[in-house]
């Protein structure tokens, strides 16, 4: 890798799917310069993805791990990477429900205390931006603010409790580094294409709807009266440069979410409904919607959606006063569920096949 002129940044996670739309978006700025880093054995995933963005020539792939002090580099890479990175996003995590809790902690624990001691040495550093998730709330309940990190409620797994840790290793550097958190909500696909490439989190849920395995009714968790905060992949992308560019993001956390976001149920029937599945609707309590989906018989399509049920009757609402004050400032706005469902479910009904999902930090933090 040879420093570059111009504006150096310095991505994590690569290739997942949001990392990818968000090196795209950084390099709309014709003087950015992105080095992401790769773990070696994603590095023909990395290329091939790399040579697919419209920026050849301008992403530079370093085989590294978040998991490994000083992300397994060498002296010499971290010097170089010290003296020309001004800006670090920080997207490597593991958000896989089926994962275990040390790897999950290794991954987005540990990787970001790394991340975290790769920017001190930065002696140009303008921005840290670490990809956090509304998830870090928790089992809390009401109005959640942008400002608070509060885990005594509890968690409902692994994940949420490994991204609310590595969330607190984040804060407690706050006056040390410029640092911006970003917690988007659930991420789904392009709200113009409906694309995402895997079928996980919110979309197993999505999925269940457009295309079940057995002929079944449909049947939704608990009364889903709650708020089902769904943002668009495009959406967080474009709000996360808009936030991390801002003269006064710096020290604060920001909720990326829809300020319109619709019950849980109505959702489920605007999804329904876009894929022409008319049968009944059943609203059965969601306790007994885990153990059903814990049934040999559904367990292998259900898998991760057992967590999802926790989310369709969440009670945590979540405040994003500071990130719209700055998302009105850029024009960015997140559009409505209704606006773009039906790209999402043409999307689901295209991919019918069902290919086991990849594994380890290359997830997307779908959650």
């Amino acid at each position: 890798m040879t420093a570059r002129a111009g504006r150096h940044i310095l991505v994590t996670g690569f290739p997942s799917f949001l990392a990818r739309r968000l090196i795209a978006g950084l390099c709309q700025d014709p003087l950015a310069r992105v080095t992401v880093l790769v773990q070696e054995r994603f590095l023909a995933d990395a290329e091939l993805a790399r040579d697919q963005l419209s920026a050849l020539g301008r992403v530079d792939l370093l085989i590294g791990d978040v998991v490994k002090i000083d992300f397994g580099l060498s002296g010499a890479e971290i010097g170089r990477l010290a003296s020309s990175v001004e800006e670090i996003y920080h997207f490597a995590a593991d958000s896989f429900f089926g994962e275990t809790r040390h790897r999950l902690f290794d991954v987005n624990v540990t990787g970001t205390m790394h991340a975290l001691d790769v920017a001190r040495v930065v002696r140009r550093l303008r921005r840290f931006v670490h990809l956090s998730s509304i998830i870090v709330a928790g089992r809390r309940a009401g109005r959640v603010l942008e400002g608070e990190l509060d885990g005594r409620a509890g968690f409902h797994n692994a994940v949420e409790e490994s991204k609310f840790r590595a969330e607190q290793k984040v804060r407690a550097r706050l006056h040390q580094l410029p640092i911006t958190i970003v917690r988007p909500g659930l991420v789904v696909g392009d709200s113009e294409t409906g694309e995402i490439d895997r079928m996980s989190g919110p979309y197993l849920v999505l999925r269940a709807v457009v295309d079940p395995p057995f002929d079944l009714p449909l049947f939704q968790p608990g009364a889903g009266n709650a708020p089902f905060q769904l943002v668009p992949v495009d959406y967080v992308v474009d709000a996360t440069l808009a936030i991390a560019r801002h003269a006064n993001s710096s020290g604060k956390t920001f909720h990326i979410v829809d300020p319109h976001a619709l019950p849980a149920h109505t959702v489920v029937e605007l999804v329904a409904r876009a894929a022409n599945r008319s049968a009944p609707l059943v609203r059965m309590p969601a306790l007994v919607a885990r153990q059903l989906t814990r049934l040999a018989a559904f367990s292998r399509f259900f898998g991760e959606m057992r967590a999802a049920a926790d989310y369709f009757n969440t009670r945590a609402t979540f405040d994003s006063q500071e990130a719209d004050r700055i998302l009105t400032e850029a024009g960015v706005t997140c559009p409505g569920f209704e606006s773009y469902v039906d790209r999402l479910v043409a999307f689901i009904a295209s991919r019918s096949e069902r290919a086991p999902e990849p594994r380890g930090d290359l997830h997307d933090p779908l959650f």
